[in-house]
Parts: structure tokens; C-alpha cells; sequence
């Protein structure tokens, strides 16, 4: 942080320790936006889109 004068980087270890907790319920989210795209792009086809 000091080298490249930004204490931001100091905030690091924490921010990968919060992402790492969340990791499971982020891939979940995703899988099911996916899933809803999917799902809307088959729709859209459908109806001729």
C-alpha cells in the first residue's frame, strides 16, 4: 500500500475473506439469472423476437 501510495490495498485481505464467504451464494445468484436468461431468450424465440 505504501509502495504504490494507495491504502485501499490495505482492505484486501479482508474484501478476499468477505468474497470467499459469499463465493457459494454469488454462484448460486448467477446460476439462476442464467437460468431465467435462458429461459427469456427461448421465450423471445418463440413468440417470433
Amino acid at each position: 500500500a505504501s509502495y504504490l501510495n494507495d491504502e485501499r490495498f490495505l482492505i484486501l485481505p479482508e474484501a478476499l475473506e468477505i468474497s470467499y464467504h459469499n463465493l457459494e451464494r454469488v454462484i448460486s445468484e448467477y446460476k439462476n439469472t442464467m437460468r431465467a436468461w435462458n429461459d427469456f431468450i427461448k421465450k423471445l424465440e418463440k413468440w417470433g423476437g
